[in-house]
């Protein structure tokens, strides 16, 4: 059965990653992030990274919940003393010289990988609804209410223009469904784990529920 793994939870700066997860060694992607930075002596810096991602979007992390930007921010700075590296490495993932990276990868290359090696597919479909809810939320806070009304064109002709009310009233509404979902979703995860086990069913049901959004 699939369990939600939280690396989080083993954080210390005094254990190399890669040691305390040798797991991550088979991955694919992340064994060659690993064997390039063995081989360039930069162990230490591919580590960090990956304690990196573990305090960004491990689930119990006490920064999860926090603005990405700004999680970033307060990463960089204790792990690198360098609040801005997490913007070099959106930036341009190769300017940074902490560590290396492989050719043809992304910083959202690793946050996706990541997310996937340690969540179960409930907890992934939640990680979703999540990231709706606050691009909802962001276009709402952004979009000025206005009312239809009638305007008049340089041949005297009424012509009607749509204001943004009647749909944002409906975003309103459909967000409070989201808000449901999401503690739903999040009330499912937390039995699973307790119970130790996980409701794969879920996932498929979310994926519809949000097309309709």
């Amino acid at each position: 059965m699939a369990l939600q793994r939280h690396p989080v939870e083993s954080f210390s700066l005094k254990l190399n990653f890669w040691e305390e997860f040798p797991d991550y060694k088979v991955h694919p992607l992340f064994r060659e992030l690993w064997s390039l930075n063995k081989k360039n002596n930069k162990l230490e810096g591919s580590s960090l990274f990956m304690w990196a991602l573990s305090l960004c979007y491990d689930r119990k992390s006490s920064l999860f919940s926090q603005p990405e930007v700004d999680k970033w921010e307060v990463v960089g700075d204790m792990l690198w003393e360098n609040s801005d590296i997490f913007t070099k490495l959106i930036e341009d993932i190769y300017t940074v010289t902490e560590l290396n990276f492989p050719l043809g990868v992304t910083l959202q290359t690793y946050i996706n990988a990541f997310e996937e090696s340690i969540d179960t597919p409930l907890g992934i479909a939640l990680r979703s609804l999540e990231r709706k809810l606050v691009e909802r939320t962001a276009f709402i806070a952004t979009t000025a209410y206005s009312l239809d009304y009638y305007e008049i064109t340089n041949s005297g002709k009424a012509v009607l223009r749509k204001g943004t009310a009647t749909q944002l009233d409906k975003m309103f509404t459909d967000t409070d469904k989201i808000n449901s979902l999401v503690q739903k979703a999040m009330n499912d995860l937390r039995s699973s784990e307790d119970s130790g086990t996980t409701k794969g069913g879920f996932q498929e049901s979310m994926s519809e529920k949000l097309k309709h959004f």
